[in-house]
């Protein structure tokens, strides 16, 4: 019973991380340091 709550916890946990919209307190990237590579700009193509 122990193990089947901890893993539907767990379960539960992963699957709502995707599902927010919450902004980060602490970005990786202000907007300052942003760049933009123009060599990545276009459509992709899985070969």
């Amino acid at each position: 019973m122990r193990l089947t709550t901890l893993v539907l916890a767990l379960a539960g946990t992963l699957f709502m991380t995707a599902c927010s919209k919450l902004v980060s307190l602490n970005p990786f990237v202000t907007g300052k340091e942003a760049t933009l590579e123009p060599a990545l700009l276009g459509v992709w193509h899985d070969n």
